[in-house]
């Protein structure tokens, strides 16, 4: 629950902001908005959790989504909720459907499509500041995850975007 009440936050801040490119992460977060709905109505109420398992893979969730910059260790936060690495491995991918290490790289990844937008921030900025060890690091983990590297992304959605704007002028 308290990751969905995170992204529709987020959303009503993106539309409140009138911020460039905010209809691009307003349908980003919309998307998330769908999965996360498509897969707790697969589930079900969230089975095979007791309610303080539950409670401590949110704490982990929201600790997850405060910290995702900082080089965060799965180890780390298993012990911060009060699980051995393995069974917090367990109980998080039950709960959430995948691993914690591929959700936090997700959800690093992205997070690193919003500051790619700005030209500003080169690939190694945009690494660094997600808390990936090197920008190999984060371009492989990109690839894997998106199908094009960071640079050929940030090309392709700025073509897009010139485009729309020529249109619309």
């Amino acid at each position: 629950m308290s990751i969905f009440l995170d992204l529709c936050y987020r959303l009503q801040r993106e539309i409140a902001g009138s911020l460039p490119f905010s209809e691009m992460q307003c349908q980003a977060l919309l998307q998330q908005i769908i999965v996360l709905l498509f897969r707790t109505s697969s589930r079900g109420d969230l089975p095979y959790l007791i309610p303080q398992q539950q409670h401590a893979i949110e704490k982990a969730l929201q600790i997850i989504h405060l910290r995702n910059q900082d080089n965060l260790r799965i180890g780390e936060i298993a012990a911060e909720v009060g699980f051995s690495s393995q069974h917090f491995r367990e109980l998080f991918k039950r709960y959430v459907g995948i691993s914690p290490k591929k959700y936090l790289t997700t959800l690093k990844i992205q997070r690193s499509k919003c500051l790619l937008l700005h030209k500003e921030y080169s690939v190694t900025d945009v690494a660094y500041h997600l808390g990936f060890s090197s920008p190999q690091q984060f371009s492989k983990a990109f690839r894997k995850t998106i199908g094009l590297s960071p640079l050929l992304w940030r090309k392709a959605y700025m073509l897009q975007d010139e485009s729309v704007l020529s249109e619309k002028y």
